[in-house]
């Protein structure tokens, strides 16, 4: 699993730290040994999920981590606020 944590720490403190929202990406198992399929859950404030979507074909072989959270992170493109 990848876990992405976007966290405020007001005037750098860590003693303050507010965890702002989770990425959850998880392997479904279900792909090939080239091409992934994943699970996407975005966890807001007090751990309410408030939207699940699937990677399907990710090229694992070609891309690495940082491209899948991307994938995953595009899904809110041009939405403005979200909840």
């Amino acid at each position: 699993m990848i876990r992405v944590t976007v966290e405020l720490h007001p005037f750098g403190m860590d003693a303050h730290k507010k965890t702002l929202r989770t990425l959850h990406i998880v392997n479904t198992g279900k792909g090939t040994k080239t091409n992934g399929n994943y699970s996407a859950v975005f966890i807001g404030e007090k751990g309410k999920v408030y939207k699940r979507i699937e990677i399907l074909n990710f090229k694992r072989k070609q891309k690495g981590p940082w491209q899948l959270v991307y994938q995953a992170l595009r899904t809110f493109e041009g939405r403005g606020k979200h909840r």
